[in-house]
Parts: structure tokens; sequence; C-alpha cells
């Protein structure tokens, strides 16, 4: 109201003070309304200017009486119920800002992450998600509350105001849903991240088996014939050398094309496996 009256928005005439508006509108004294906002909040000698006549803020001067106009008439007729109705409503309502700032950081992430192929940090989602986690749990004590004033006959809102307290109980579940599915995504980033870091890693492992597996039998072949033993048949024979290559090479090439028919093998199966499902 004290700002609305420094802008001029208000129905009073001019040269009105402050004091005397604030005063009329509550129904007291002026002398409480002095003591009340003494010291560095006092509001001296403030006198009310009519804002300037133009069409934008005539519209925003009738949008501010009316707003105004309404709540005060409401809060009068309804008293304290209404009063504290309203201030869980607020804080029900205050909570889903947060929540869509929720839903735009996780799907930042998700773009981030999937964009970068899973090679930035999770830092910043596993923050996101114990802040998540956090809410959550601070949501649940709000739900509990809500659910006791409508089921308590003697709590302060009373019969009248269930209805609209059972809004704000949907409106707490609607939240708490939310923040579950948010907390799933999280999980479900991270899940992808470690299953691709763990592909990476079996391919990585698989790569180095099929190189182990192709040169063992060579090293062992070259452990048997680098023995310095005298009796062994094949070496004075001129043809060893060449027999040792041929034996490898033939050796390579089958466990390749073996390599290579079980890759073939296990994507046709999948093929006609898919097809079936279909």
């Amino acid at each position: 109201v004290i700002r609305e009256f420094e802008r001029g928005m208000l129905a009073c005439p001019a040269g009105t003070t402050l004091r005397s508006y604030l005063s009329e509108k509550l129904h007291c004294d002026p002398m409480r309304i002095t003591k009340k906002f003494a010291g560095d909040a006092s509001i001296g000698k403030r006198v009310f200017t009519p804002c300037k006549q133009t069409p934008e803020l005539q519209e925003e001067a009738r949008r501010v009486r009316a707003e105004l106009r309404k709540s005060y008439t409401k809060l009068r007729e309804e008293g304290a119920p209404f009063l504290a109705y309203r201030i869980l409503d607020a804080v029900v309502d205050s909570t889903f800002p947060v929540a869509a700032a929720f839903h735009r950081a996780v799907a930042a992430q998700r773009g981030e992450l999937r964009s970068s192929g899973y090679q930035s940090d999770l830092g910043e989602l596993r923050a996101l998600k114990l802040d998540l986690e956090r809410l959550s749990r601070l949501a649940k004590p709000l739900h509990r509350l809500l659910t006791k004033l409508i089921d308590d006959k003697d709590a302060l809102l009373g019969d009248r105001y269930n209805s609209f307290v059972r809004d704000a109980v949907d409106n707490v579940e609607e939240l708490q849903d939310d923040f579950n599915a948010l907390l799933r995504e999280c999980e479900v980033l991270d899940d992808e991240f470690e299953r691709f870091h763990q592909r990476r890693m079996d391919r990585t492992m698989y790569a180095l088996t099929v190189v182990t597996c192709i040169f063992l039998p060579m090293q062992f072949m070259t452990g048997v014939y680098g023995m310095n033993f005298n009796d062994i048949p094949e070496e004075n024979n001129p043809l060893a050398y060449r027999t040792f290559w041929l034996c490898t090479t033939a050796y390579v090439a089958l466990f390749v094309a073996f390599l290579g028919l079980r890759e073939c093998y296990r994507r046709c199966f999948r093929g006609g496996r898919a097809r079936r499902r279909r």
C-alpha cells in the first residue's frame, strides 16, 4: 500500500498524508501509525500526488486499486482462518517456480551430457539430485500439515476451508510428483553415464583380449624355440624360419576369420529376434 501510495496509484485526494490514509484504512488512531513506523521506518510527512494521466498508468492504477480492494475486503470478511489459508497457499505456490527452475537445470544437464558424448562431469548433476532429495523431504511435513488441517475437526481453519486446503494438498502432491520425476531423470542420466563408460571399458578389454589371443601362441612358440637345447629337431632345418611364419600367419588369419564370422552371426541373430518381436 505504501509503495502504491508513493507511486500515485491509489484512489484518494491529492494532498492526503500517508499517515491519515493508513489510519483510515486500518481503522485506528493516526498516533498508532506514527508509533508503528518509527525510527528508520518513519513515514514522515508523505503527501499523495496522483500519477500522470496516461492510458498505461491509468490502466495500471485501476488494476492496483481492484487488487487492493479485493484483498482487504476478503481478509476483513474472513478473518484469521482465511489469512492462515492464504499463507499456506502462498507457501505452496512459491515452490512451483523452484520446481520449474529444477526442470530447466536438469534439462540443461541432459543436453550437455549427451552433446559432449558423456564426457562432461557429473558433479553438478549429482548436486541437483541432492537438492531435489532435500526438497522432497521438506515437502512431506507440509503435506502432513495440510492433511491434518482437513482431518482435524478442531483445527484453525475449520470445515469451511477444507475444499481450499484440499486444493493446496493436491498442489503439494503434484509438487512431490515433479520432484520424484526429476530425481528419476537424474538417476537415468547417471545410469546412462555409467553404462556408456562401462561399455567403453568392455570394448577396451575385448580388444586387449583379442590381441592377447593372437600373440599368445606366437609367444609360446618363440619361448619354445628360443631355449638353448642342442637336441631341438627343427634347429638345423633350413625351412624352420619360413615354417614358423607360415604357421603364425595361418593362425592369425583363422582367428580373425573366426571373430568376423562370430560377429556376423551375432548381428544376424539379433536382427532375426527383433523381426520376430515385431
